[in-house]
């Protein structure tokens, strides 16, 4: 799950980039801003569910 956090984080970073340096009324400019929030919503799913993982591994070795 860190892995998929990782990846998903890059390449959100990549695309930010490539986000900003377009015009934005440019050719592809809203695509590419929802690829965008799409990665931002997927990071922040793994992160919600890598800390409920967490959440649920200490209450079992208690």
């Amino acid at each position: 799950m860190d892995q998929n956090i990782l990846r998903i984080a890059d390449l959100a970073t990549l695309q930010r980039a490539k986000v900003n340096d377009m015009r934005p009324d440019g050719d592809g400019a809203a695509l590419a801003h929802r690829h965008l929030e799409n990665l931002e919503q997927l990071y922040e799913l793994f992160v919600e569910s890598r800390q409920l993982v967490v959440t649920m591994m200490e209450r079992s070795s208690l």
